[in-house]
C-alpha cells in the first residue's frame, strides 16, 4: 500500500493499517530523506519510503522489494537505523520514554507501549488478557492523562520524546 506522508492523519493510517493488516506492506510516499522522519515512520511500521523526488520506476521498484520483504535505502538511512537500533538496545522502556508517561500507571505504560506498537485495542486485549473494553477505558485514561485527542497520536508523543531525550 502506498500511503501520502502529506496526509493529515497518515501516521494514524500507518499504525491502523499495520495493526489490522500486518501482512500488507506499507510504503510512504513522498517523504523527505531526513533521519528523524524516517526513523518515526519506521518505527510507526513502514515498510519502506519513496522520497519526493522519486519517479515512477522508484515506486514501482520500492512496491515490489516491499512485497518481497525488502527494502533498499541510502547509507545514510541504513547507519541511523543502525544507531537507533543500538540507542534503543541500551534502553528499557521505562528509560526511553519516562518523561512523557510519567503519570501513567505501570499498565497504561505497557499500553502505551503496544500503542505506539500499532496495536489495536483487540490485539492489545489478547496480548494483555484483558477485556477489550478495558483496554478502551486505560486508551482513554492514557489519552487524557497525556491530553491528546488519538490514539496515533500517543505514538508520535512518544517517539518526539524519545527524540528529545536522545538529543538532550
Amino acid at each position: 500500500m502506498l500511503l501520502d506522508t502529506a496526509l493529515p492523519s497518515g501516521f494514524d493510517a500507518v499504525a491502523s493499517i499495520v495493526a489490522a493488516a500486518p501482512d500488507i506492506p506499507v510504503i510512504a510516499l513522498g517523504m523527505v530523506e531526513a533521519e528523524h522522519e524516517i526513523l518515526t515512520w519506521a518505527e510507526a511500521g513502514i515498510a519502506g519510503f519513496v522520497p519526493r523526488s522519486a519517479a515512477i520506476s522508484d515506486i514501482v521498484r520500492s512496491v515490489s522489494l516491499a512485497v518481497r520483504g525488502e527494502q533498499i535505502c541510502s547509507a545514510k538511512v541504513a547507519g541511523s537505523m543502525m544507531r537507533r537500533l543500538r540507542q534503543l538496545a541500551a534502553l528499557t522502556w521505562q528509560e526511553r520514554y519516562s518523561p512523557v508517561v510519567a503519570r501513567l500507571t505501570a499498565r497504561e505504560q505497557e499500553i502505551a507501549e503496544l500503542i505506539s506498537q500499532g496495536l489495536s485495542n483487540k490485539l492489545i486485549a489478547r496480548r494483555l488478557r484483558i477485556e477489550v473494553a478495558t483496554t478502551k477505558c486505560h486508551v482513554h485514561n492514557i489519552l487524557d492523562k497525556l491530553k491528546l485527542s488519538r490514539r496515533g497520536d500517543v505514538a508520535l508523543r512518544i517517539q518526539h520524546q524519545a527524540n528529545r531525550s536522545k538529543d538532550g
